[in-house]
């Protein structure tokens, strides 16, 4: 059986899920617009706990958590557990989070990879309008368990000689210093001045309890105030909670005393307090000391990256990108046109270049909205060009043509590229040779390598399959070994590597079995192994055409069903 890893199972299902989405999304559309449509509240209830179970199946924790949320909200509303004063935010946040699922759904998708602690901030303002307790990000965050001897960096920590009797005592007013700070935080009042009163209350309780087991939690709490501080981590709510949890602790060492000094910190709230420090630079002293000391210092996220993909994942839709991206292309096609028929003498000398003109700079204006620079600075450039030519009426000769058009071909592919970012496409790249080179017929070309594979892989089972009817009459394979040479060598172009391996390995047999023939008994075996690989070959491909990639799984069972051959497999 194959495994679906990775983002495999919902590239399958991604159709269905955004379908059933949708509808969703309409019935709370209707019951926003007119809260007395319950029926239509009940039936986006029906169709998210269908979406709930999909969710679980193809292991997105994330998303299923989020609608989990929404139907209890949606269960809330259903029931008017809302005061009437409250109910216009509650709808407000109820809208909002079927569009943050439909977002990340889609985000994801073009990502190929889980980000589920995008979703915290949307998490939390459910649970905030629920009275329901809110959520830290570590509970989403892809994190492993650090482990490291911790003794170098604790070691040069300073502590104070306190008698240990003594020590709950002066930690109760320090625990009303950091209190007062963290209310500010709390209220967004002066965040920075009151981030440096805690982080002077936590210190000088670090110092005070001295070496004892709960004193590592103290100065990882400095550490990530320092994060704070500097600027390198945003102080957003889920945080805000992780320092909550932190006045739990100080509470407990003024209630329990000396005893609680020998406690251990809880791994949840180590973890909860080394995932800020990962997400900061490495910023000099305490902070660097401990992310050496827990190899963390190449965490592959920064909180400015984290940011980044939630403004991305929060803008511009795919759809409204491809309307935008169809409407600039048509504008193109339509002023190619017109320059062809402008220096071809067809149009008149007083309108062959004025409309070309006017569409030439609406396509500069929306290539500047878009973000797509250095394509819109170029156009600007022949522009100015045609201008000139209207003004002296004098025709273009061939290199100012052959400028424009390589200026609108960059445009073009700017364009597609533009779209490739919010359009999944699972058919690997290949890098074009040059700005002027069609980006969208590349892709063409990469497309009907692919198709064109499958097509020559059917061929190529079918002659094995003869192959083994027939009782291994050698003439069914004898162009077997050069049809899979050409299928292998079209894929490596893709850099499909791993794939064209697998059909080199099965061209290296065959060529062993018509140089010299063996046991047919043996051969059957390994044929039908070889059938399954290249049927294996094919579902990957398959999944390229129809852009449902199923994952490298399947090459697995490619590489499986060839490792008895006797042959080698180059990786």
């Amino acid at each position: 059986m194959i495994k679906m890893e990775g983002m495999a199972p919902l590239n399958l299902v991604k159709g269905e899920i955004d379908a059933t989405l949708s509808a969703a999304e309409n019935a709370v559309q209707k019951f926003i617009e007119d809260a007395s449509d319950t029926p239509s509240l009940q039936s986006a209830m029906e169709l998210l706990n269908q979406l709930l179970g999909v969710l679980r199946i193809i292991n997105m924790d994330g998303p299923a958590f989020m609608v989990q949320d929404i139907l209890l909200l949606s269960n809330h509303l259903l029931e008017k557990r809302f005061a009437s004063e409250k109910y216009a935010s509650v709808l407000s946040v109820l809208g909002q989070s079927m569009i943050v699922l439909s977002h990340y759904l889609n985000f994801i998708h073009l990502r190929q990879k889980q980000i589920p602690v995008l979703l915290v901030p949307t998490l939390n303002e459910i649970r905030r309008v629920l009275g329901s307790q809110l959520i830290t990000e570590f509970e989403f965050a892809i994190f492993e368990n650090p482990i490291a001897n911790t003794n170098d960096w604790l070691s040069k920590m300073p502590y104070d000689q306190v008698a240990i009797e003594e020590i709950p005592e002066r930690c109760r007013r320090l625990r009303s210093m950091y209190q007062v700070g963290l209310l500010g935080i709390i209220r967004d009042e002066n965040t920075r001045t009151n981030l440096k009163v805690i982080y002077r209350a936590m210190e000088r309780i670090a110092r005070i309890c001295g070496d004892v087991p709960i004193t590592k939690l103290w100065w990882l709490t400095c550490a990530s105030i320092q994060a704070f501080i500097s600027g390198e981590v945003e102080f957003t709510v889920a945080r805000k909670v992780v320092f909550r949890k932190i006045d739990v602790q100080l509470k407990r060492l003024i209630s329990e005393g000396v005893s609680f000094l020998n406690q251990r910190p809880t791994d949840e709230l180590l973890q909860e307090c080394l995932y800020i420090l990962a997400l900061s630079q490495n910023v000099p002293g305490l902070i660097e000391d401990i992310k050496a000391a827990y190899n963390l210092l190449n965490y592959p996220l920064s909180d400015v990256q984290l940011r980044q993909e939630y403004i991305e994942m929060n803008g511009l839709n795919g759809s409204v990108i491809a309307t935008a991206a169809a409407s600039l292309f048509e504008e193109l096609m339509q002023l190619r046109e017109t320059l062809e028929l402008g220096t071809n003498g067809i149009l008149t000398d007083q309108t062959r270049f004025g409309d070309a003109e006017a569409v030439l700079t609406r396509v500069i204006s929306t290539l500047w909205m878009l973000g797509l620079t250095d394509a819109a600075v170029e156009l600007k450039k022949q522009l100015q060009m045609l201008q000139s030519w209207t003004q002296s009426q004098a025709a273009a000769n061939e290199a100012e043509l052959l400028s424009m058009a390589d200026a609108l071909m960059q445009a073009v592919n700017a364009i597609d590229n533009l779209k490739k970012r919010y359009v999944y496409d699972n058919i690997p790249h290949v890098s074009s040779p040059s700005n002027t080179v069609s980006i969208s017929q590349i892709d063409e070309a990469r497309l009907l390598v692919v198709v064109e594979s499958r097509v020559a892989i059917s061929v190529i089972i079918k002659a094995i399959t003869s192959f083994i009817e027939s009782q291994f009459s050698p003439e069914h394979i004898q162009n077997v070994p050069e049809s899979l040479h050409s299928v292998a060598g079209a894929l490596k172009a893709l850099e499909l590597n791993r794939v064209a391996n697998v059909l080199m390995s099965c061209k290296q047999f065959i060529n062993k079995c018509i140089s010299n023939s063996s046991d047919q008994s043996l051969q059957s075996k390994y044929f039908d192994s070889m059938v399954d690989a290249l049927c294996s070959v094919d579902y990957y491909l398959e999944g390229m055409e129809e852009g449902k990639s199923i994952g490298e799984g399947v090459l697995q069972v490619a590489e499986e069903s060839i490792s008895d051959f006797g042959v080698s497999i180059n990786t």
